[in-house]
């Protein structure tokens, strides 16, 4: 009697990463290195940070890049909290504050060794290098407090306390220092909760269609009559009808840019395919982060300021272009006779 064939399990296949969120994640980390390249190139630390805040091309980039990139944290953490449950707020938190704390170590060291520390403005300072991580952290904490709630009504008001409490304490001189980033998290976490409701509603960028081109000329024009009257987001926040009134437009002007943004993002959708376009964001993410600690080191050693300031663009950027002439590189050398053969192995 023929036996029966046993059938072998199958491994689980994990779902295919979106490859198009890893090309905007990729076009907005240029985004941040070309704005620093403003901040510290074309205007040097002597020269004041007004001159900064009131170029039109920084208060651009500032104007959207963090909040779409808030938004998409936001996008994936529903989704990770969807498939995982809350189990994947640890990892996530780790992964988010070991740079983070790894920078406040080095603030710490470099004012013991000078005999400069004072706890409440180096904890301070240590908080904002890498500010945008630990704000993505806060986002991420408070929405998984806020799904763990199974009442609606607790839901809400976690979704509004928290914003809140940002606000006050970020008014507060005596309460600032414990909470140094609440400006940002003010500003940026109802962009991360519209991340999370567009992924709990099922969108993905099969939903960006030509309809969103609409977004750009309302962004210029939002751009070009408003412009002038922008703040930066890290713009403090009050207790007031005026300031609510900026922060509402200056929100709304940025949801709009982040949707030209995408727009342009889809039109180039076609890159998404290349795995070279996202493993350079990511590695110009980590060279934005290695430098950052380099230029904690030069500023805190008090080295000339201008020379840490450009250091900290300059070398970004050449490693940059040192990333896309390796990529080209292999591209062309894999079409040299022999060439492919020896260093590759293929035929």
């Amino acid at each position: 009697m023929p036996s029966t064939p046993t059938r072998t399990a199958r491994p689980a296949v994990r779902p295919a990463r979106d490859a198009f969120w890893d090309m905007v994640k990729a076009l907005l980390i240029f985004l941040v290195i070309l704005g620093h390249s403003v901040q510290f190139i074309l205007y040097p630390a002597d020269k004041g940070m007004a001159l900064v805040f009131a170029d039109s091309l920084f208060k651009g980039i500032y104007l959207f890049h963090m909040p779409c990139f808030i938004a998409i944290s936001g996008y994936f953490a529903a989704a990770s909290l969807r498939k995982k449950g809350h189990a994947a707020l640890l990892p996530t938190l780790r992964r988010l504050l070991l740079p983070t704390c790894a920078a406040a170590l080095l603030i710490i060291i470099t004012r013991y060794y000078q005999g400069r520390l004072t706890w409440p403005h180096t904890l301070h300072d240590a908080s904002t290098f890498l500010w945008f991580l630990t704000v993505a952290a806060e986002c991420i904490l408070c929405y998984h407090l806020m799904m763990w709630q199974k009442h609606l009504a607790y839901r809400i008001l976690i979704l509004l306390l928290a914003p809140l409490m940002a606000l006050y304490i970020s008014n507060s001189p005596q309460l600032y220092h414990m909470w140094p980033s609440a400006t940002q998290f003010t500003y940026l976490w109802p962009f991360f909760i519209m991340g999370a409701y567009l992924s709990n509603r099922g969108f993905t960028h099969q939903h960006i269609t030509r309809k969103w081109s609409l977004f750009l000329p309302l962004f210029l024009v939002a751009y070009i009559f408003f412009e002038p009257h922008w703040s930066i987001y890290t713009a403090p926040l009050r207790f007031n009808l005026h300031s609510l009134i900026i922060h509402i437009i200056r929100s709304a002007a940025a949801i709009v840019a982040c949707g030209a943004f995408l727009w342009l993002a889809h039109l180039l959708s076609p890159l998404s395919k290349y795995p070279i376009v996202s493993r350079i964001g990511q590695s110009t993410l980590a060279l934005y982060v290695l430098q950052t600690y380099a230029f904690i080191i030069l500023r805190h050693m008090q080295l000339h300021e201008q020379a840490a300031s450009m250091g900290h663009a300059v070398a970004i950027i050449t490693a940059l272009l040192l990333l896309f002439g390796l990529y080209y590189a292999y591209r062309i050398s894999r079409k040299i006779p022999g060439v492919a053969q020896f260093f590759y192995g293929e035929q």
